[in-house]
């Protein structure tokens, strides 16, 4: 969008020049999900935080939350978690599980505390204030290439990786759970 200022994270500086390349007119910052104090501050600047680089990484999901939240006028934070979430616990045997899932109703407070991605979740969902609005977006496995900076995808590569080294397989008897 012309008159929004966007910045985005880069790990390094051949990592930033890839980005202003591509979009001549992002605004750069150098760090990564580790750089706390630089989390915390850029987020304060924003009216708008996309966190999009790991879903697990605790420490990061604070400092957004932190840097947020000192804002007079809040901000939007959103947090893009994983589908694991919904997944269902290893067990034994082949039992189906009977819960149908509703993406518009509230299900955020109904993971246990052991799924995958909780722990930054409930970071982000619990300990941002009001005046700061959050979602926690779990999109699934997305196929395809990439079109931004780094072309990868993820599905269609591992699908391929792991036929080439074991062929078809099934879990149980195949059936969803």
């Amino acid at each position: 969008h012309p008159t929004y200022v966007i910045t985005a994270l880069a790990p390094s500086e051949t990592g930033a020049a890839v980005l202003r390349k591509k979009y001549p007119s992002i605004r750069t910052v150098l760090g990564d999900l580790d750089a706390i104090t630089l989390l915390e501050t850029e987020s304060e600047n924003a009216d708008v935080v996309i966190h999009t680089k790991d879903c697990d990484h605790v420490a990061a999901a604070k400092a957004l939350v932190a840097g947020m939240s000192r804002r007079p006028q809040g901000g939007l934070l959103l947090h893009t978690s994983g589908v694991a979430i919904i997944a269902d616990e290893p067990n034994e045997g082949d039992c189906l599980n009977p819960r149908v899932w509703d993406d518009v109703a509230d299900e955020k407070e109904s993971f246990p505390d052991t799924h995958w991605h909780r722990p930054a979740d409930k970071v982000m969902i619990l300990e941002s204030p009001e005046k700061v609005r959050t979602a926690v977006i779990c999109p699934p496995t997305v196929f395809g290439r990439g079109r931004g900076v780094k072309k990868t995808g993820m599905g269609a590569e591992a699908l391929h990786s792991g036929f080439k080294k074991a062929g078809a397989f099934q879990i149980g008897s195949g059936a969803p759970r």
